[in-house]
């Protein structure tokens, strides 16, 4: 297949995604709306309370996450 400039970027343009739209979509029981998402997907605050007593009980001091790496 040959194309001309434009004609190339036509078609390239075309499956760039619009801005800020979401790529992945989930169906099932991993889709927001489904009502067995929270005993499947680990709440927020769960991650904290559990890391809580176990950092009380020893004496080593708790890394800080990163958010990013360098």
């Amino acid at each position: 297949m040959l194309f001309t400039g434009l004609e190339l970027l036509r078609r390239v343009a075309s499956l760039v995604p619009p801005p800020r739209a979401n790529l992945t979509r989930f169906h099932g029981v991993f889709a927001p709306g489904a009502q067995l998402r929270p005993f499947l997907v680990p709440q927020a605050g769960a991650e904290e309370a559990s890391v809580a007593p176990q950092a009380a009980a020893s004496k080593e001091p708790i890394k800080e996450k990163t958010s990013r790496v360098d």
